[in-house]
Parts: C-alpha cells; sequence; structure tokens
C-alpha cells in the first residue's frame, strides 16, 4: 500500500522545490566564481569588496593542498572566525579554524572535505551535505558545492567553496519525519478501521483495524474500490451522488450506515463518516473514511425487532386462545341453567368444562413454567421411578381433547424402564407432546407412543401422520412463543410455549429431545431421550390422590376475588379444614383476631391493607406466633417471593395455587 500522499502546500513539497532551486541557483554562482578566480585573478581581491556584501557564503583557496582558505563575510560570520583567519581544516594544528565538520554521524578526514577534494582531484563537488560542529556544542547544516580553481594552462591552483545554511530546512524536515511517524503510529494503532481513498474510488491507504474488519491484506485491496467492498445491495446511486457532490464541494462531509462485505462473504454494518481533503484550487486531494463496526448493535437491533414482533405475535394469539375455551364454558354454564330436561346437555356441559378447563390450565402452566425457567425457580424432585405410569398418565390427561376428535392413541411401552427424575415434570413433558400431536393431526387418526430401551437410554417417541413441520422451521421449532401455524384462524393454535418448556425440562432430566418429518410420508416424529437406571432400585409411586390434613385445621383464606375464596374454602374443608373466608384486609385482621387461624392464606393484591401489611400485623397478635402464613399472588418473580418472605410469610404460592403443595408443607410445620 502508498504512502498518504502530501497535498502541493504541505512542507515536503516545499522543502523539495526550494532544496532544487537551490541546487540551481548555487552550481551557476559556483561555476561564475570558480571562472572569474580563473581566469581573472589579479582582479578577484580588487572585488573582495563586493563579495563581502553577497549575502552567501563563499570560501576560496590559492594552494592545490588548500592549507590556507579565506572568503568573504558571510563565511566568516556564519563559522564564527574573525575576518582574515585561516578557514582551512587542513591548516596546521596551531593555525586551524575552531570548528569542525561531520557527515553521516562522523567527522570528514582532509581527504573528504569539498574543498580539498575538488582541489585534489579536479572533481566537482555538487550539494554536499555537511554539519558544521562548533566549540560551544551547538550544529548547523549545510549544503556545499565545491569547484577546481584552474590557471591558463590547465593546472590546479585551488579551490571555490559556496554553502548555503539548510538548519531551518532540516529541523523542518525532522520536525516532518516526526509528524509522519506520529501519524503512522496513531493512525496504524487507531482502534477504529481508516481508510484514505483518491476520488476515483481506489483505496490509497489503509490502517490495521480496517483490514482487520474486512480479513483482506494490503496487497489484496490495492486492487479494490471502496465501492467492491461494499453490500451490492447499497452499492446504490444515492452513494454516487453524495461522492459527486462532495467533488462538486456542494458537501464536506457526510455520514451513513452501510454494509460491507468481509473477504469470507459474510455481512459487515458500518457506521461511516467521510471527509474530504482538498488541494488549494479545491479538488479533492483525497477522502478520509472512518468506519466503526456496528455488526453487534444492528444484529441486536434485529434480533429486538423479531422479538417485539414475536411478542405481539404473542398477544394476539394469547387473545385468541383465551377467547375460545372461555366462550366454551360460557355456553356449557349457561346451557346447564337452561338446560330444562335434556339428559344429554349435561353430560355434555361438564365434558366441555372439564376439557376447557384442562385447556386453560395447560397454557397457564405453559406461561408460569417459561417465567419460573427465565428465573431459574424449576426445582426438580429426582428419584427412581417406573416409566409407564407416567406415560399412562399423560395419555389420560388429553384423553377427553383426542376422543373428542374421534382420534386414537396407541401405547407401547417396553416392561421394567426406570429412569431418575420428577414424575410431574415427565408427565408434563408427554402430555405436552401428546396435545400437540393430537392438536396437528387431523380427526379420526392415529397417534403412536413407543418407549424402549436404546443402549443406556430410554427412547420415547411420539409420533403422528399430520402436515408435519415445514423445513425451515425444524430447528426452531422449541423457541419460545413460535408458531407454525401463524393464522389466527387455527382453532388450537396454542400459544407457542409448550414445546420450549419441554426441551428445558427434558434437558434439567440431562436428556435430549428432537424433532423429523417423515419423508416423504406425511407426519412427524419427536423423540426424547433420557438416562436409564437399574430396575431393582424402583421407588414405589406414592399414590395418587388429594392431600388431607390429619386432624381439624383452622383455616382462614383472605382474597378479594369472590369465587376464588370460596372455591378455595370449599377444598379445604373437603382436606379436613375448619375454614373462614373474608374478602379485604381490614376484614381479614378482624377475622384472625377472633378466630386465631393456625393457616392463613392471604392474597397480596388486597384493597385498603395488602397482604404484606396484612401479615405485618398479623405477626403482632401473640396466640398466631405458631400459625402458618402463606402468600397468594399473582406475581412470582424473585423479588416477589423475597418480598414476602421480609414480611413474614412462610410461603409464597402463585396463582392458581396447587392447594396439594399448600396442605402438605403446612401439614409438616403443623405436626398433622
Amino acid at each position: 500500500m502508498k504512502s498518504t500522499p502530501p497535498s502541493p502546500s504541505s512542507p515536503e513539497r516545499s522543502l523539495e522545490e526550494e532544496n532544487a532551486h537551490l541546487r540551481a541557483r548555487l552550481e551557476l554562482a559556483e561555476r561564475a566564481l570558480a571562472e572569474f578566480v580563473q581566469t581573472q585573478p589579479e582582479k578577484f581581491l580588487e572585488t573582495k569588496a563586493l563579495m563581502d556584501v553577497l549575502p552567501t557564503p563563499v570560501l576560496i583557496s590559492h594552494d592545490p593542498r588548500c592549507e590556507r582558505m579565506t572568503g568573504n563575510r558571510a563565511a566568516f560570520e556564519f563559522l564564527r572566525i574573525p575576518q582574515g583567519s585561516n578557514l582551512s581544516q587542513s591548516a596546521p594544528a596551531g593555525d586551524r579554524p575552531n570548528f569542525t565538520l561531520w557527515a553521516q554521524g562522523k567527522p570528514l578526514a582532509s581527504d573528504e572535505l569539498p574543498a580539498q577534494r575538488a582541489a585534489m582531484t579536479g572533481e566537482t563537488v555538487c550539494g554536499m551535505e555537511m554539519e558544521v560542529r562548533f566549540a560551544d556544542s551547538t550544529r548547523a547544516h549545510i549544503l556545499c558545492y565545491a569547484h577546481p580553481v584552474r590557471n591558463s594552462e590547465g593546472e590546479i591552483q585551488g579551490s571555490v567553496v559556496v554553502f548555503v545554511d539548510i538548519s531551518a530546512r532540516k529541523k523542518a524536515e525532522e520536525a516532518m519525519s516526526a509528524s509522519e511517524l506520529r501519524f503512522r503510529s496513531l493512525f496504524e494503532s487507531a482502534p477504529i478501521p481508516v481508510a484514505i481513498t483518491l476520488p476515483d474510488g481506489r483505496l490509497l491507504e489503509v490502517n490495521q483495524a480496517y483490514l482487520d474488519m474486512l480479513g483482506y491484506t494490503r496487497g489484496e485491496l490495492e486492487a479494490l474500490t471502496f465501492m467492491e467492498l461494499t453490500h451490492p445491495e447499497d452499492r446504490t446511486a444515492t452513494t454516487t451522488d453524495v461522492v459527486e457532490a462532495m467533488i462538486a464541494g456542494r458537501i464536506q462531509h457526510f455520514r451513513s450506515e452501510k454494509r460491507y462485505l468481509h473477504k469470507s462473504g459474510r455481512v459487515v454494518w458500518g457506521d461511516l463518516s467521510v471527509s474530504a481533503v482538498r488541494n488549494p484550487d479545491g479538488t479533492v486531494a483525497y477522502f478520509i473514511a472512518q468506519v466503526q463496526d456496528v455488526t453487534l448493535r444492528k444484529e441486536a437491533e434485529k434480533k429486538l425487532r423479531e422479538a417485539v414482533e414475536r411478542k405481539d405475535r404473542f398477544l394476539a394469539i394469547l387473545s385468541h386462545e383465551l377467547r375460545n375455551p372461555l366462550a366454551a364454558m360460557r355456553y356449557a354454564v349457561e346451557l346447564e341453567k337452561e338446560h330444562r330436561g335434556d339428559e344429554n346437555a349435561l353430560p355434555w356441559a361438564k365434558e366441555v368444562l372439564e376439557r376447557q378447563v384442562f385447556n386453560l390450565s395447560r397454557m397457564v402452566n405453559d406461561l408460569l413454567d417459561t417465567q419460573r425457567i427465565e428465573l431459574g425457580l424449576v426445582e426438580l424432585r429426582l428419584k427412581k421411578i417406573p416409566l409407564e405410569p407416567v406415560v399412562r398418565s399423560a395419555v389420560a390427561a388429553v384423553s377427553s381433547i383426542y376422543q373428542e376428535k374421534q382420534q386414537a392413541i396407541c401405547v407401547e411401552v417396553a416392561p421394567d424402564l426406570v429412569v431418575e427424575g420428577d414424575e410431574v415434570r415427565l408427565e408434563q413433558v408427554f402430555v405436552n407432546l401428546l396435545h400437540n400431536a393430537v392438536k396437528f393431526t387431523p380427526s379420526r387418526s392415529k397417534i403412536w407412543l413407543d418407549a424402549k430401551r436404546q443402549g443406556e437410554e430410554v427412547l420415547i417417541t411420539i409420533s403422528d401422520d399430520g402436515a408435519g413441520i415445514p423445513e425451515e422451521m425444524l430447528s426452531r421449532i422449541f423457541e419460545p412463543f413460535l408458531q407454525v401455524d401463524r393464522s389466527l384462524e387455527h382453532s388450537d393454535g396454542g400459544l407457542g410455549l409448550g414445546l420450549a418448556v419441554v426441551r428445558t425440562l427434558v434437558e434439567m432430566h440431562r436428556g435430549h429431545v428432537e424433532v423429523r418429518n417423515h419423508h416423504p410420508d406425511p407426519g412427524v416424529t419427536f423423540s426424547v431421550r433420557l438416562p436409564r437406571v437399574a430396575e431393582h432400585v424402583v421407588e414405589p409411586l406414592p399414590l395418587p390422590g388429594p392431600r388431607v390434613f390429619s386432624r381439624r385445621v383452622r383455616v382462614l383464606v383472605v382474597d378479594d376475588h369472590v369465587d376464588n375464596a370460596r372455591g378455595m374454602a370449599r377444598i379445604l374443608e373437603l382436606r379436613n379444614g375448619e375454614v373462614r373466608v373474608a374478602h379485604d384486609g381490614n376484614w381479614g385482621l378482624t377475622e384472625a383476631k377472633a378466630f386465631l387461624p393456625e393457616l392463613l392464606i392471604l392474597d397480596i393484591g388486597l384493597p385498603g391493607m395488602d397482604g404484606y401489611a396484612l401479615a405485618t400485623a398479623l405477626h403482632k397478635v401473640p396466640q398466631l406466633s405458631q400459625s402458618v402464613f402463606v402468600a397468594v399472588s399473582g406475581y412470582a418473580l424473585g423479588k416477589d417471593r423475597e418480598r414476602a418472605l421480609a414480611a413474614g410469610f412462610d410461603f409464597h404460592f402463585a396463582k392458581p395455587v396447587d392447594l396439594d403443595e399448600v396442605i402438605t408443607r403446612a401439614a409438616v410445620m403443623l405436626g398433622c
């Protein structure tokens, strides 16, 4: 890559012109003076007064050994020697002037001095640079010319020397060199990619950051233009118009974002800022472009846009999916009230309510589990369990759904399959996968669930003969909020969370889940692999059934949602509880002081006095010091749990509340 060109008005260009001009003038003056001394030596002394007014130092020797040299006034003044002194460095030691001449960092010997070389060899010394070092350690730089002086017979009689002080020029050159070094250091070490381009688009110079950004070498970039590095879709007429406007002088700077092509072919987003550097006549000498690599930011913006789109789509689907079961439940309730002796109405209404409650519970559980998973709040209760009862329970859980579509689920589970897992969470995995198969399989079709040994693993497959999954969606099917069928017309679309929950729960069991289409046949198969354990260490599953207090327990339920409070109270009464209900904080405080409950289930969002304040007030009642306090809330973030515990609650449960879990934990603390 070439060096950055200086502008015509730069110091470096001026010094080069000055040096060339000076050389030409000195050569003419030196030749004229040598000719004058050679042809008319007797008249030279007569014209010494004229020589003394010349500003250019002149030295003359009249012997070939140059043992004595004189000069004009400018020479004596420059060399700091009294008028009439010997100026020759070849003079005897006692007569030698108090300065030395150096070149290329070393002192010059007598035969290397320009006057001596011209007188001894007859050569003309042109433009020899030397350094004059004075006794006080100061220095000066000179540009020297020497020519032999001959008599009429052509014999060398001496020499004439003309020199000029170039100290200022040398300082300027050194400053320029230092400036160039600093520029090069800053240019190369700059963390931001920088490129210098010519008006025709060719890259003149780039720094290392620019090479790193695009993956090219300097040699490779010499053959390219900045437009060739630009993504084809960003090589627009607008870009050409901007460049033309800068060349024409209508604008001086511009900034934009565009895509570059890395050598590997990948896209690099750059925030580009370009400025024009102009010649004195106003034409563009070159452009300086700074590029900030914003690829990560652009990718993050893209992901954010996609997340917003997924969120909006999810909210639309959520609205649709919640209204469908609610509408069906409303019709079932109305039919139950107005059946007027229709014997088939009540069983149908019961089936509808059961089926739609299952759908709503599944959607709410998926929502809650997604949040708990993100917060790391899901804990597995691992133990060695037989797989077949878990599978059969999952099939039973979706029975109302597949029976309505007149489908059949064919189950085949190898005997004595044992895994280490949480039976509740594993059942949730299989329920979600079965529900997914039922949803996307036509009515009056079959679904197959097969579980068998495969090496040190248990392989569970759930297959259907539905439409399958588009190939472009297979790799993303387990992402949250992803919908294969995105149309709102799909009556069983779901929320797009079930499969995401499946993947996380399977991986928490040290397993793996995958999906494949049945090419060329229709349908899809989900495969779950779980580590297998030895059969003989199986712990028996607990018998199913609701949790019940072993003795009568006084319970206070405080919830402003009347149906929730009364429904919870009725179930707790069936579980051996003596229950009272209140619907606001002040009412709950009064009821607790009179009733002295052993178990208090308090909603957080109460009118008047919220659940936190109520718990704080009740902890001041001495008779309640051994009571169990349970917080109930629709919010289940970590900070909500922490605040509940800080307010004196023993447990925090998110709605809908698992009363079996409440009774189990309370019974341990109450000893019943």
